[in-house]
């Protein structure tokens, strides 16, 4: 836990939250060395700001238009991807495809002769 209470963005941190709701129970603590902190003017790099990203759903089109001879086994070479019970989630849109994922995936597509124009089944946008 950081217990750096110098830190800019203490007040947004959760590990000095978590720090301080520990010093409050006193429980016995493990700390972070504070001088090996990478501590700047915006904080430290613990500190998760939430944004919104716009996360793909599904590429049925996309997976359809690649030709026969090239979708043969195509789950065991696509990226971010270990397992072809994955690869089916991924391609249902039952698991949300980051922005750097849809990247890859595409380029993948591309190398394999589907019709790029078709893009990802739908888009949602979310707070990570």
């Amino acid at each position: 836990m950081c217990a750096e209470d110098a830190c800019p963005m203490a007040g947004r941190c959760a590990r000095h939250a978590n720090y301080l709701e520990a010093r409050e129970t006193e429980l016995s603590l493990r700390l972070l060395n504070t001088s090996l902190l990478n501590i700047t003017t915006e904080g430290c790099e613990y500190i998760h700001i939430p944004q919104q990203v716009s996360v793909a759903r599904g590429f049925m089109k996309m997976h359809g238009s690649v030709p026969s001879g090239a979708v043969r086994n195509l789950w065991k070479s696509f990226p971010h991807c270990n397992s072809r019970r994955q690869f089916y989630y991924m391609r249902d849109g039952r698991v949300p495809l980051m922005p750097e994922h849809q990247r890859d995936i595409l380029d993948f597509f591309a190398e394999h002769g589907a019709d790029m124009s078709l893009g990802f089944d739908s888009y949602q946008e979310v707070t990570v």
